[in-house]
């Protein structure tokens, strides 16, 4: 019977550290993968600010170039069509600018519509994350 008693005490003193040490690798684990989700939302806040200051960059440029240009072509038609149809040119002008005013509303829409919400693969990681735990959580019980 003595010896009985040293394996029960045994069990006990072990079953407490065991417990420790899978909680310490079971916090590990979600402590790794909290970090590498941090990481991946961290790499598409980046990607997502380069890709938006490169569009407004690059919309800005065409933006006033295209007004410039538009504004110039339009002094010199009515200029030239000064003394005949100088009603007829500003007319013109004027419906040209606000249908193409109009087309730009049209496609800042559409692309906005388009594009993907921000931070999606970081929402789906996280999704998939937890459906694994959920289903890990269900078959333990």
């Amino acid at each position: 019977m003595s010896r009985s008693e040293p394996d029960s005490a045994g069990k006990s003193g072990e079953s407490p550290l065991r417990f420790v040490q899978h909680l310490r690798v079971l916090v590990d684990g979600g402590l790794a993968l909290l970090q590498l989700r941090i990481e991946l939302l961290g790499v598409e806040a980046r990607d997502a600010l380069h890709n938006a200051v490169s569009l407004l960059s690059w919309l800005f440029v065409a933006a006033v170039a295209t007004a410039v240009g538009l504004v110039f072509l339009s002094v010199l038609i009515t200029v030239a069509l000064w003394d005949s149809h100088r009603l007829l040119a500003l007319t013109a002008f004027s419906v040209l600018f606000l249908a193409v005013g109009a087309l730009a509303v049209w496609q800042v829409r559409r692309l906005l519509h388009q594009s993907a919400a921000p931070f999606s693969a970081s929402v789906a990681e996280l999704r998939a994350d937890r459906d694994r735990l959920s289903g890990a959580n269900q078959r333990t019980n």
